[in-house]
């Protein structure tokens, strides 16, 4: 594993072998925050080619709202023109952090995107390795 990238709020790291990129968030979320990390992923993405997201927000509290709506409507659409393949999203364990990740999900047409989420990390890292299309993972 390689890192990218480090900040208080998200860790970004590369699984070189398997080309999947790590995205570790933590903390609660601003617009500031979320945009800021959501399009350094965007970056990153494209520029190591790691098409396949592991978007961990099992350390991320409280509601991000706004976000999740930009993600949906704005970043989601340039992730999957810049060639994301697959995108597993790992459910906070908080309930008010789950709420703003289903938002996005409703905005989104999740199947189209290649997305699916779970409340496992392993899981989400065996559907990326298994290369599966996108399909409710809970």
């Amino acid at each position: 594993m390689l890192e990218l990238y480090s900040d208080s709020f998200l860790d970004i790291a590369v699984e070189r072998d398997a080309l999947i990129l790590h995205a570790n968030w933590k903390g609660y979320q601003s617009m500031n925050t979320g945009t800021r990390g959501c399009e350094r992923m965007l970056e990153l993405m494209a520029r190591h080619k790691a098409y396949r997201v592991l978007n961990d927000n099992t350390n991320v509290r409280g509601l991000w709202m706004e976000v999740a709506e930009w993600a949906a409507r704005d970043w989601f659409p340039r992730m999957k023109q810049a060639g994301m393949r697959q995108f597993a999203w790992i459910y906070s364990p908080t309930k008010f952090s789950q709420l703003s990740t289903d938002v996005a999900l409703a905005l989104i047409d999740t199947r189209a995107h290649g997305i699916a989420v779970f409340h496992d990390r392993e899981q989400a890292l065996a559907w990326l390795r298994a290369g599966q299309p996108a399909a409710s993972a809970i």
